[in-house]
């Protein structure tokens, strides 16, 4: 049976707002030892900032982290999954997107993140699940009882 994203996906999704400034989104992420953040605008998400965001459309143009906001660098448009999606769905828009985080909506509501960690996470318990029953079904037809 494949699991939903639900099942996988981390609850606690940090966030800022469109009119942050980039200063105050980067500090953010350095307390929360996170490498971006859902933007939002009225409580919805809009957007993505990353660290790659940061370094590539500020730092590389040489621009003022106090002055400028997220609104200005964020990754936009957001691309989502719902929480009832499958695994494997939201591995398939991770790599065709290429992408390595992935906000969870339910309606216009975040509920959640999943993450390429999570991904591999999952994908390695469902090798070791797999390669355990296999082992399991061999030792049995050895040795029956």
């Amino acid at each position: 049976m494949v699991d939903t994203i639900e099942e996988i996906m981390s609850s606690k999704v940090i966030t800022c707002d469109v009119k942050a400034s980039i200063q105050e989104a980067a500090r953010i992420m350095r307390d929360r030892y996170i490498s971006c953040l859902i933007v939002l605008h009225n409580n919805s998400p809009c957007g993505i900032i990353t660290e790659r965001d940061i370094v590539y459309r500020l730092v590389t143009k040489n621009l003022d982290p106090t002055e400028t906001i997220v609104k200005e660098i964020m990754s936009s448009p957001l691309k989502t999954v719902a929480p009832d999606e499958n695994v494997y769905y939201a591995s398939r828009i991770m790599i065709t997107n290429h992408i390595k985080k992935l906000p969870v909506v339910k309606g216009k509501k975040l509920v959640g993140i999943i993450t390429q960690t999570d991904l591999a996470n999952y994908f390695a318990d469902q090798r070791k699940e797999f390669i355990l029953d296999n082992l399991r079904k061999s030792i049995k037809a050895a040795y029956p009882v």
